[in-house]
């Protein structure tokens, strides 16, 4: 990090930005107006905004011309001394960033924008062709926007010390995280895109003018266009081309774009029925997605496993009088809780996983055949031996048995002498004691059944 006059200078005035944004971040006119100035200054918006995330970290990176534009932009914004360029760094310092600071923004987009190759389906819907950069300069310029009111789900965030409560993105941060990782990696399926051209929102009177003889499609100036579906996938795609500049090989996949030309009350109507019309189960989901370890080795144990037959894919739950042991979801989720990607080096890792605890719980089964292979739902209204939630602290004790290098010849010994032990009847005041009993006896509590697991003494019982 280069030193911004002095180490103390640079202290105080990062002490100065983090205590503003800690007290700001959620204002968005101040945010907009962070974005606005830093994006004159050629910084773009995703970048700013990546700093001002950043700035809570103690061991952030700032290099000293994003410290003196962003000085510069509050001082420019709230006029206050705390942030005056001067006090921070030298005459001949800033003189230098001005002058040979080349930013890097190279074209800013601005409304109006065209897009071609577009086909019309209705005076309201049209769909076109898109590129992740096309994607990643109109969401850096903000042109993208998250319409919490245009969604089945709203997430509020009160502002901290008042009674405002303000729309954030409902995002999940594992899936922005795979799709980012996916799409690094070129194995990203070219989706479908939903946007709205919000209708009354333009500054012309119309949102969307096509021209059928070129097959252009111009988004007018003012217009807000709001992602209906897809902002998971934007977010992940624009992340990845901020974090790693080298995938330029990247930049020109293609995208479909479903558009629409509705008012906010249609678009949350489409988009409610977009998702009630042949719902996709979350397990089948997962089963499909093939990309993130955890569901490799489900799968594999699905296809490899005396248990396979009985891991369900087309719903999220198992009632209590089927003939099912767990869904893929749940033991994908129950895989995540022992192991980590960072355990993984390559496919090969995750395959000797898989056939790890497919021997596991063939294991499992075999003991224990009536509960995993017989009558499983009459097995589940006496004993929590196949209750789903135990998975969560079975896929545990197999990692621990894997970690201790026990191989798969010795691992019917060693559950037996582990579990045979253990009381599985649910009358058993244990489970109750432990806190995995809600009040209809059935097991609750993931985090618990792996807590009682991990404590059993495994070394001492095989040495």
């Amino acid at each position: 990090m280069t030193v911004i006059f002095d180490e103390a200078a640079n202290e105080k005035l990062l002490s100065e930005m983090r205590d503003v944004f800690s007290k700001r971040k959620h204002i968005r006119s101040f945010i907009n107006n962070v974005h606005i100035t830093m994006a004159e200054y050629k910084i773009s918006p995703g970048s700013t905004q990546k700093v001002i995330n950043e700035l809570e970290n103690p061991d952030m990176d700032l290099s000293k011309e994003y410290m003196y534009f962003l000085a510069k932009c509050l001082y420019t914004i709230l006029e206050s001394e705390r942030f005056n360029p001067a006090n921070y760094f030298t005459e001949k310092d800033m003189q230098e960033i001005e002058t040979l600071w080349e930013g890097e923004i190279e074209e800013e987009i601005k409304l109006p924008y065209t897009f071609n190759g577009a086909v019309k389906y209705s005076d309201s819907n049209l769909t076109f062709q898109i590129t992740a950069e096309e994607l990643y300069r109109l969401f850096e310029n903000k042109l993208l926007h998250y319409n919490p009111n245009a969604q089945r789900t709203n997430k509020i965030k009160k502002i901290e010390g008042s009674d405002v409560e303000i729309p954030v993105p409902q995002l999940n941060k594992q899936s922005v995280e795979e799709i980012k990782e996916l799409f690094k990696e070129g194995k990203l399926i070219s989706s479908m895109f939903t946007f709205n051209a919000r209708l009354g929102s333009s500054n012309e009177g119309i949102e969307l003018d096509y021209h059928e003889e070129d097959m252009t499609l111009t988004v007018k100036e003012g217009t807000i266009l709001d992602v209906l579906d897809g902002y998971h996938r934007l977010v992940g795609i624009t992340t990845a081309i901020r974090q790693y500049p080298e995938l330029k090989h990247l930049l020109k996949r293609v995208f479909k774009v479903d558009i629409y030309n509705y008012t906010q009350k249609q678009a949350r109507e489409h988009f409610g029925q977009q998702n009630t019309i042949n719902p996709v189960k979350k397990s089948k989901v997962a089963e499909m997605n093939q990309h993130y370890y955890s569901n490799k080795i489900v799968k594999f144990i699905q296809d490899n496993s005396l248990i396979g037959d009985y891991i369900k894919t087309n719903g999220d739950w198992v009632k209590q009088d089927q003939n099912m042991l767990i869904t893929f979801s749940d033991f994908k989720k129950a895989i995540e809780r022992s192991y980590y990607k960072k355990d993984f080096n390559n496919q090969a890792d995750i395959l000797k996983t898989g056939r790890y605890l497919a021997a596991f719980f063939d294991t499992l089964a075999t003991i224990y055949i009536d509960e995993f292979l017989g009558d499983i739902a009459g097995e589940r209204k006496k004993s929590f031996v196949n209750s789903h939630i135990f998975f969560n602290g079975y896929v545990l004790l197999a990692k621990r048995f894997h970690d201790l290098e026990i191989s798969i010849d010795d691992i019917e010994s060693k559950i037996e002498e582990v579990l045979k032990p253990i009381d599985f009847n649910k009358d058993n005041k244990l489970w109750d004691q432990l806190g995995t009993v809600d009040k209809n006896g059935n097991a609750k509590s993931p985090q618990k059944i792996c807590d009682f697991f991990r404590k059993i003494e495994i070394n001492q019982q095989f040495n």
